[in-house]
């Protein structure tokens, strides 16, 4: 009984993942670029253009964070939390990455953030929004993307384990 048990609780999640992952990866072009440097967790410069990363949000680098954004209570222990995974969130970045990547450009998202920033998922060795996600280095953004299932999957996950961000007191 112990065996089934502990089964079930890794089968259904691999089901989930693999359900989330199925749903449809839409991406409409993608594009070789030269990594110039990371700005912070979510955004990078290349070459050509300033990148953010689809999807995701990180922690603010260089403003006071509100932990009410990721519903936390506005204390000052969260505040001084949210700092510290801004700067993970930016080092993990930094360590992921080497000078040349891959954006992928999702055909269900605009082209450009607010700020005139691309909008892409960022690939060197892997995923990098999703990886974001998976450390709670991230809070998904909530946005227009092909792949906003699977995102709030990995973000449930990472806050029911506490990583990263969603360890900061609640």
């Amino acid at each position: 009984i112990k065996y089934k048990t502990q089964v079930k609780k890794l089968l259904v999640p691999a089901i989930l993942t693999l359900l989330v992952l199925l749903s449809g990866q839409a991406f409409s072009t993608y594009e070789k670029a030269e990594l110039e440097r990371v700005i912070d967790g979510d955004t990078i410069e290349t070459e050509s253009d300033t990148v953010r990363f689809l999807g995701v949000d990180t922690p603010e680098l260089s403003t006071d964070n509100r932990p009410q954004e990721y519903g936390l209570e506005n204390s000052s222990e969260n505040r001084e939390c949210l700092n510290r995974y801004a700067e993970e969130a930016s080092e993990f970045v930094q360590n992921s990455t080497g000078e040349n990547i891959t954006l992928l450009y999702d055909h269900r998202s605009d082209e450009r953030g607010t700020y005139g920033r691309r909008l892409a998922y960022v690939h060197e060795d892997g995923d990098l929004n999703r990886k974001l996600l998976v450390e709670g280095l991230a809070k998904v953004y909530p946005s227009s993307f092909s792949r906003w299932n699977e995102f709030y999957f990995w973000q449930y996950v990472a806050k029911k384990n506490s990583r990263g961000l969603w360890s900061c007191s609640g």
